[in-house]
């Protein structure tokens, strides 16, 4: 699950299923060194996530206590329940699941060894930036941010606030840490030699 703190402290839901990032900097439970633990289930039946980060914060600072967070106050990203919960994600949920009830792994693998290019996750990433950026040209952008209002270019650099991390991210659990920095750095010096 991907997760940011907003101002009052409040864990946002940005995205489904493995990982997740606090402020970009988390990833798989970890943030300056320390273990986040995932939902659990409390004695009063709640569900909770930890939260001690405060907004903009890249460590857990050592003598906050834990203040835990109902689950029901967790707000996705729009779009994100809906993606999580399609029919192309069952199968990605199920191994979870067996993952995480320490079950044998072995059915639900070999369905998503069965399943076709098309209906997979990195399939729906991967085809969505390529539509995304398919006419891509700078002059439009250009153009955009000179004419758009303050309020209206906010929004847009919300939106796109934690995409680098994820992409990295994404990259990062598809050909690894070092692969991934070798295309984000040259893609950064391809960036910076056009236009």
């Amino acid at each position: 699950m991907a997760f940011d703190l907003v101002e009052d402290r409040r864990l946002v839901i940005s995205d489904s299923v493995a990982e997740f990032t606090i402020q970009g900097v988390a990833n798989n439970g970890e943030c300056g060194g320390k273990r986040l633990i995932l939902p659990n289930e409390c004695n009063d039946g709640q569900r909770y996530l930890p939260a001690t980060l405060q907004a903009g914060s890249h460590e857990m600072s050592e003598d906050d206590s834990i203040r835990r967070l109902p689950i029901k106050d967790l707000r996705q990203e729009d779009g994100a329940h809906e993606l999580a919960t399609s029919p192309e994600m069952e199968p990605y949920l199920r191994l979870i699941m067996a993952q995480m009830q320490g079950g044998d792994t072995t059915a639900e693998m070999e369905a998503l060894r069965q399943l076709p290019l098309e209906k997979r996750y990195v399939w729906r990433v991967a085809s969505a930036l390529k539509w995304a950026f398919a006419d891509l040209e700078t002059e439009s952008v250009t153009v955009d941010k000179e004419t758009l209002t303050p309020a209206d270019f906010g929004k847009v650099m919300d939106l796109l606030k934690l995409r680098p991390v994820q992409f990295c991210l994404f990259l990062k659990a598809l050909v690894g840490v070092e692969d991934m920095q070798r295309v984000m750095v040259q893609a950064i010096g391809m960036a910076k030699q056009v236009g």
